[in-house]
């Protein structure tokens, strides 16, 4: 059986280890860490054992930084991985020259938490850390300006991608925008080189957009699958814009098809309701007008027709005529009459019990005055046509 990598950190703080110990429960990779807090102790620990990287604090003691310890490391043991973690003031006062082809890699706090993890599962693997270090990768330019990526809703894509990471079981899922920015990455951090993988993603840009037309439809969606010997990778489109990859190991990728084809394409979709219909639009940048050619002119004349005399019109309108007209008034409704009945038989009211005093009070003029005075209270004398509503007058 192998005996598991080493690693040393040293650091009075003890700040390096706690980097360290947390980045490789991150990647899952089982090793051997000891922790040292001066650079006295740090020697004796190399003169005694092998170590497989050592991870160094810039500041420590006696005179002897994280820079002194790593490169008297390298001149005794050149095959140790060499990281150096520095604040950023303390970064800036080094000398840059000096830095030029240093045998080992230089952070600076805060940490960026996918380049640490990748470059200590290199160095755990036995792989080279400062291949897994690259230059941060410069955003995707296209040929053809799409304008900027639509906006989206991190929190509620970050609830949704979780999901999506229980039900497949991937290693890790990530959301990269056209642009070749990653915008979210969940699971295993460092699992691969995620810039690169961005980078490489840009041709997907163009390939869907020229699918649109022959396929069918303008909100086309594509699922490929990569199957590779270490990591397989499946890359679902969300709209025009973005793209969600799912990384799993390369020797159980292809076994998960039929879950990331059911579960990958119902977050896909739900990531495009979150950003709206500016998934499928491109911006593309408005083309300039072409100048208009001015017609040639000739020597050629034609005979041109003297104008009409224009009538002759009266004395302008007052500026009250151009106001606008009154509008209509409103038709008076129709009257209704009912016809006279003929051969009124007075004879029907014998049999019905009537209180005559009210009838009476319809011709007392002592009455009718009452009436009219507490229908007109407060707003004077009564009109000839409301007392002949009354009954006052025939």
């Amino acid at each position: 059986m192998a005996s598991l990598p080493r690693i040393l950190t040293v650091d009075p703080n003890g700040d390096a280890a706690r980097f360290v110990r947390a980045a490789l429960d991150l990647a899952e990779r089982p090793v051997i860490l000891v922790d040292v807090p001066t650079a006295t102790d740090a020697w004796e620990e190399l003169s005694n054992s092998e170590y497989h990287l050592l991870v160094t604090a810039l500041a420590l003691d006696n005179g002897i930084n994280g820079v002194d310890l790593a490169l008297r490391t390298r001149q005794r043991m050149p095959e140790t991985g060499l990281i150096v973690i520095g604040e950023e003031d303390e970064v800036s006062q080094l000398d840059e020259e000096s830095l030029q082809g240093a045998p080992f890699l230089l952070f600076k706090r805060p940490l960026d938490p996918q380049q640490f993890v990748r470059v200590l599962q290199a160095a755990v693997d036995g792989n080279d850390i400062y291949t897994a270090f690259p230059a941060p990768t410069a955003q995707v330019t296209s040929d053809q300006d799409y304008g900027p990526a639509p906006q989206l809703d991190m929190k509620a894509a970050q609830q949704l991608i979780d999901s999506l990471l229980t039900d497949v079981g991937a290693k890790s899922i990530l959301l990269v925008a056209r642009t070749g920015e990653v915008l979210l990455e969940r699971g295993a951090l460092g699992f691969l080189n995620r810039d690169l993988l961005a980078s490489s993603l840009s041709p997907n840009v163009r390939l869907i957009i020229n699918m649109a037309p022959v396929v069918g439809g303008d909100q086309v969606s594509t699922l490929q699958f990569f199957d590779g010997d270490i990591v397989d990778v499946f890359v679902l489109s969300v709209g025009f814009h973005h793209y969600m990859c799912l990384t799993f190991d390369g020797n159980a990728g292809n076994r998960y098809f039929g879950a990331v084809n059911r579960f990958g394409r119902r977050t896909a979709e739900d990531l495009i309701t979150l950003i709206g219909k500016q998934a499928f639009i491109l911006q593309t940048a408005p083309t300039e007008d072409k100048p208009r050619r001015r017609k040639k002119s000739t020597m050629e004349m034609k005979a041109v027709a003297a104008p009409k005399p224009l009538p002759e019109t009266g004395p302008l309108a007052k500026a009250d005529a151009w106001a606008d007209p009154a509008p209509p008034p409103e038709p008076e409704p129709d009257i209704i009459q009912l016809e006279p009945i003929a051969n009124f038989d007075e004879s029907i009211f014998d049999g019905m019990q009537l209180d005559t005093s009210l009838a009476d009070e319809l011709f007392d003029p002592e009455k009718l005055a009452e009436l009219a005075n507490e229908s007109r209270r407060g707003r004077g004398p009564i009109s000839y046509d409301e007392a002949r509503e009354l009954g006052l007058i025939p």
